[in-house]
């Protein structure tokens, strides 16, 4: 598609930047009103944060932050990722980006309102990025104002708010456009690889996506050029530096899908049909259509403002070259396609089902909706052509009518009808004024399109859940003032917990290394090993959410518990005195990180459905190198009532399963909480509290469930296998991806951290490389009698390849550079 002549012929100097200027002015006064009207800082209480931003990113942030200000962190390897975890990927995923950098010069106390700034800054970015490419592209209009005002409030850009990392290739789509232009014009290209890279960098999962559509793309470009001849080398010279950028970026995208594949399941999931009937993505291009239920398996949130709308129904109608229309139309075709065929959607999100937040891709047809759009605005608008757009927008008017969900009032869509028709007309009068006249309509559509986009931004962030930026301060505030209490008191490097929790990822929000984590990137094996034990909580993901064995607590180093407003305890804590904002207890048997056993690797394997009880005896036995009974137990089928009678002192422990949810639980007449519910999943250990010999116990609950399991723990059988495995390796040093151990022993054994075992791990003895071992799910290495220095370091797997990928990227690009140059 080429320039508008006219326009070209008649733009100033200076006209790009002004636009630019009066897009950033106009977007910062409508996300201001947005603001006001949700109650986001600085304007109100709250923050943006909510959802993923509020339980992933931010605490990902925070851990950064740490690793970056504490000097001993690392981009590979984190501790307070689960029980520890390559890390290497949720950097490249999460925090690659440069506006996540911006996250390390702040206290994580701050980034209640810090998160505000960012997602601001993204959006009004990419409606400036957009308004210089359109003008770059097309030639002068002022009405590509409100246009990029549309491209940055898009329904994309609204729904997925808390999706922030994937707002940077939104605002990199323009720049990778402006560079195939160039390519496709025979012009030096090397903007389109430089932009490519930026955004596999910044995220590679929506890179990836660039580079599908890059191709796109450039195929309709290179169809409506009269080349003669010259697409084959165009395309060439397009794939060249394709290749180019994607390997400049290689120092991320390599090391990360190395990862990244380990951990993420691929396949065409769920088979070869559609996801939606097509006349019903229809009503999500009109004003106030969003719904929570897009987030998870609804509708692509298409939205591109009624002016976008509009303009697309003029390029339809538009005298545009025929070929053009029909490159066109089949890439638009083809971008929905994408969106209600499964495999097609699959294939744009790496063959890996999403979850939530379906149709991660569809910004990319709104940009494509939004240019052809400008296309048609720089090009004599006749009353005729604007009529025919009207009755097209009547058909899609009452196809919306027709289909709309319960949700989409009448209301609702008569305004959005209301707003698509003065969008058309205004368009209509704009084209055919001068002078003052001119400058009226331009200014009565930009004033109609911020309001309009004000009130589709408002109405769709009110959906979502709030969080107060002072609540959020003082939590975290008090949460790292006690863990660094804690740590001041931890010379072991001890593991810390609790049952309350405000995300998943507490631990790297506040900073202590504990078991609960929940990211696109956490590996399998720590998982398995929590599953075993018992940690079991909220879906998919296990950690110290409704508790465990002492037994497991004092194996996985767990040694100190925080509690806010009287939560429940486990039993085998006891309070300390230090004064904190948060109660701390303390477990006395907390075991070291670093464990001696005089056995073999293959004593720690645990067998398939093994039960928590029994887990932790087979790996107490296999540290220990001899048989060690600490439970007694008593199975019981289905039912909603049991009877327990203590055969010994202990601490009483309960299993549930069954497909229930929120099933209450009392013991002996008291309210003890529900099972089977988010804290206390099928499966997890429950702590019923200490028993004494002969003691009856009265459990009830409110349905049957499928199968309870109880156990008394042996606490002095538990102290005395803990003291005797206190004479472990000496751990003389420890960080996240690096620990030293001195070993004194008289016999052969094996060395074995309470880390979940990973393929990674690399091991020296003496200087010289040893195998590292699967203990079951830990990591083991075979150590020979004597005195000896062990030390173990986690690689990154790709690193190397992804540094040579990006100097070749590097030479490739300077190669190309000097051939246009001297060719």
């Amino acid at each position: 598609m080429e320039r508008h002549t006219m326009a070209h012929l008649t733009r100033k100097p200076n006209h790009r930047a002004l636009l630019c200027l009066l897009t950033a002015a106009g977007m910062a006064v409508i996300l201001g009103v947005v603001y006001a009207l949700c109650g986001y800082w600085p304007f109100g209480p709250n923050s943006v944060m909510t959802g993923d931003l509020n339980s992933q990113y931010i605490p990902f942030y925070a851990h950064f932050y740490d690793a970056a200000r504490s000097g001993t962190g690392s981009l590979t390897y984190a501790g307070d990722m689960g029980l520890g975890n390559g890390s290497f990927a949720l950097f490249a995923y999460y925090f690659a980006s440069p506006f996540a950098w911006l996250y390390l010069f702040f206290a994580p106390e701050t980034y209640g309102w810090l998160c505000c700034v960012v997602w601001a800054l993204k959006i009004l970015l990419a409606s400036v990025v957009f308004v210089w490419y359109l003008d770059r592209h097309w030639g002068r209009c002022a009405l590509f104002v409100p246009l990029g005002w549309c491209y940055g409030l898009m329904g994309y850009s609204v729904a997925y708010a808390q999706n922030v990392l994937w707002l940077d290739s939104v605002l990199l789509l323009p720049l990778v456009a402006a560079g195939l232009d160039d390519l496709a014009a025979g012009r030096r290209g090397l903007r389109f690889p430089l932009a490519l890279a930026a955004a596999i960098f910044t995220n590679f999962y929506m890179g990836y996506m660039l580079c599908i559509f890059s191709v796109l793309y450039i195929l309709v470009q290179l169809a409506v050029r009269p080349l003669a001849g010259q697409r084959l080398k165009r395309f060439g010279r397009f794939a060249l530096y394709g290749v180019a950028g994607a390997a400049l970026a290689g120092v991320v995208l390599v090391p990360a899908v190395a990862q990244i594949l380990t951990v993420k399941n691929t396949g065409l999931d769920g088979g070869w049909g559609v996801q939606f009937a097509l006349p019903d993505l229809i009503q999500k291009f009109f004003t106030g259509n969003f719904v929570w239920a897009d987030v998870q398996t609804g509708l692509p949130p298409v939205y591109c403002g009624m002016l976008g709308l509009a303009g697309a129904l003029l390029y339809a109608v538009s005298p545009r070259p025929k070929r053009e229309k029909t490159a066109c139309a089949l890439l638009t075709a083809l971008l929905v396609l994408s969106l209600w065929w499964r495999p097609l959607d699959l294939l744009w999100h790496g063959f890996a089902a999403p979850n939530w937040f379906p149709y991660r891709e569809s910004f990319l047809l709104v940009f494509w909706l939004l240019s052809l759009g400008a296309g048609a605005l720089v090009a004599p608008l006749t009353r005729r052509r604007v009529f025919t757009a009207g009755g097209l927008a009547l058909v899609l008017a009452a196809a919306v009518f027709l289909t709309r969900s319960e949700t989409y009032g009448r209301r609702r869509w008569a305004l959005a009808c209301l707003l698509l028709g003065a969008a058309l007309v205004l368009a209509w009068l704009w084209g055919r004024s001068a002078g003052r006249r001119r400058q009226l309509c331009a200014c009565a559509l930009a004033v109609l399109t911020a309001g309009e986009l004000s009130l589709n931004a408002v109405w769709a962030l009110r959906q979502f859940e709030v969080y107060s930026v002072a609540d959020y301060r003082t939590y975290v505030s008090d949460g790292r003032a006690t863990v660094q209490a804690v740590e001041d008191r931890n010379p072991d490097n001890l593991r810390v917990e609790k049952t309350f929790f405000r995300t998943l990822n507490d631990p790297m929000l506040l900073g202590f290394e504990g078991l609960t984590h929940f990211s696109s990137v956490q590996d399998g094996t720590g998982t398995l090993l929590l599953m075993a034990l018992g940690y079991r909580s909220y879906g998919a993901s296990y950690g110290y959410l409704g508790g465990s064995t002492a037994a497991a607590d004092s194996l996985l180093s767990i040694g100190y518990f925080l509690d806010r407003d009287g939560g429940r305890v486990p039993t085998h804590f006891t309070a300390t005195d230090l004064d904190t904002p948060w109660q701390v207890y303390e477990n006395e048997n907390a075991l070291p990180r670093a464990l001696w056993s005089p056995g073999s690797a293959g004593d720690f394997v645990l067998a398939e459905e093994v039960d928590p009880f029994t887990a932790a005896e087979t790996l107490y036995s296999a540290l220990l190198g001899q048989d060690t009974p600490l439970f007694t137990r008593q199975e019981a089928g289905a039912g909603d009532a049991y009877t327990f009678t203590a055969q010994h002192d202990g601490i009483l422990y309960a299993v549930f399963t069954g497909t229930g949810a929120d099933v209450p639980l009392t013991v002996d007449g008291n309210d003890a909480g529900t099972v089977l519910s988010l804290e206390r999943s099928s499966g997890a250990v429950i702590d019923l509290g200490r028993v004494t010999a002969g003691q009856t116990v009265e459990i009830a609950l409110g349905e049957q469930v499928d199968s309870a399991l109880f156990g008394v723990l042996d606490e002095q059988a538990l102290q005395t296998a803990c003291d005797a495995l206190r004479a472990a390796p000496t751990v003389t040093g420890w960080r996240d991806g690096a620990v030293t151990l001195q070993t004194d022993k008289e016999t052969d054994g094996l060395a074995v951290l309470t880390l979940p075992y990973d393929e990674n791990w690399r091991a020296t003895l003496d200087g010289d490389p040893v195998k590292v071992e699967a203990a079951g799910y830990l990591v083991g290495v075979q150590t020979p009698a004597g005195t000896h220095t062990l030390t173990l370091t986690y690689t990154q797997p790709g690193t190397a390849a992804g540094g040579l990928c990006t100097v070749a990227g590097l030479v490739l690009l300077l190669g190309l550079g000097w051939r246009k140059k001297h060719g």
